[in-house]
């Protein structure tokens, strides 16, 4: 009977002794998952950010090539179009003095 009542408690004891460790260990973890995820939302906002600074500056390199682009094929049109103009005037007037030499 003694030995009975002892062994409950110990067994009691133990019990408590094992929920506190528990609750301990719960804490801590808790703790450290709430350490882990903030820091983990930390990251992932900063990577966000950083991605789009990338993306922005991307898309205005992007902008800025198009517009070169395109100033270097408007030049490149009006040349070509001066060029046609000039070989034109040429034909022309060439057309012009071959005309009045046949009816000379």
């Amino acid at each position: 009977s003694d030995a009975k009542n002892l062994a409950q408690v110990h067994h009691k004891i133990a019990l408590e002794q094992a929920r506190d460790l528990h609750d301990k260990a719960k804490a801590q973890a808790d703790c450290h998952h709430g350490r882990s995820y903030t820091q983990a939302q930390t990251l992932h906002t900063d990577a966000k950010s950083q991605a789009q600074l990338h993306h922005l500056t991307a898309l205005e390199q992007a902008g800025k090539l198009h517009q070169e682009a395109t100033g270097l094929a408007e030049g490149h049109h009006k040349k070509s179009i001066s060029q046609a103009e000039k070989h034109h005037g040429v034909s022309i007037e060439q057309a012009k003095a071959l005309h009045d030499e046949a009816l000379g």
